[in-house]
């Protein structure tokens, strides 16, 4: 059907949904005071009463919500010319940039963790040491996923950042021109911190070879205190990796039979600490083919981005 030639190549139908899309989704207060996309609104009282409006906001934030965003953004450009839709691509980037706490203009971390490995870096919403990171990292108790994420962020960033139509499809071919270097300019800046974060995540192979899930995550664990602060943001609902709540805000009065909210993966004895595993990305589900996805998706980001000229 879609080489058929009765269905143009580009329907100006769909271009306006796009557009309209994007323009309801910039009105939604979907953002934090990061910058950040949190993961959406639910109805509220599902138990009960006549309310239908999604009036209850998640404030959860994960990295693929920020990625799936910039191949929109750079779709949109693509078909329209219109740079703020890079604009808004690359002030996202830099915002998960700094959420990680990395400082873009110096090229350093902000706040990196104490040389003696006695507690973990501060964290900034997406990571820590200029690290990107899911709230689930930490404690080892990401999803199948959850685990997805890190690569799924790291895949729209290299299509965002990748070279810009040789022809335009709407503008000038001067004006894609001075777009295609200002854009290249801006991507080209993002190397140092990729560059970070496939050092990070090559850090965790195994013996085997095998990418782990926690880039950050410190070499000597046992120097750091396991009681790691709760880094879930208040009024945030973390069901993408510890499953839908059993309550009736989330699944309304009716709860359903045998219906089963996730569980934690991590394992901890009473006192909290890990229990005979040396190696802190083997808690959970260790390593998996999701985590080979993430390094893999990090490491064609830094060969792609890196050599922007």
């Amino acid at each position: 059907m879609l080489s058929n030639p009765t269905y143009p190549s580009r329907d100006a139908k769909y271009l306006k949904a796009a557009v309209d899309a994007y323009n309801w989704l910039s009105s939604s207060n979907m953002t934090d005071s990061k910058g950040l996309y949190v993961d959406g609104y639910h109805i509220s009282n599902l138990s009960g009463g006549e309310n239908t409006h999604c009036d209850s906001r998640n404030e959860m934030v994960y990295t693929y919500n920020q990625g799936v965003l910039l191949t929109g953004q750079r779709g949109l450009y693509d078909a329209t010319a219109a740079r703020s839709y890079l604009e808004d691509g690359h002030k996202l980037i830099s915002d998960v940039i700094a959420a990680t706490g990395y400082d873009l203009k110096k090229n350093v971390a902000i706040s990196p963790p104490p040389k003696d490995g006695s507690s973990l870096a501060k964290w900034y919403g997406l990571g820590r040491n200029g690290i990107l990171e899911e709230v689930c990292d930490s404690r080892g108790f990401c999803s199948q996923n959850g685990q997805t994420f890190k690569g799924i962020f790291f895949h729209h960033l290299t299509a965002f950042c990748s070279d810009l139509p040789e022809k335009p499809n709407s503008g000038t071919e001067e004006e894609l021109k001075l777009d295609r270097e200002w854009h290249t300019g801006k991507c080209s800046r993002y190397a140092s911190w990729i560059k970070r974060n496939t050092e990070a995540a090559l850090d965790t192979r195994d013996k085997e070879g095998r990418f782990g899930m926690w880039w950050g995550a410190p070499v000597a664990h046992h120097s750091y205190n396991d009681d790691i602060p709760d880094q879930i943001p208040e009024d945030a609902i973390d069901y993408r990796n510890m499953g839908v709540p059993k309550d009736t805000e989330w699944r309304g009065g009716k709860y359903p039979m045998g219906a089963k909210s996730g569980n934690v993966l991590g394992y901890t004895d009473g006192d909290h600490h890990h229990i005979g595993i040396e190696d802190l990305n083997d808690r959970g589900r260790g390593r998996t083919v999701e985590t080979q996805g993430g390094g893999l998706s990090v490491l064609r980001a830094l060969w792609e981005i890196s050599d922007l000229k």
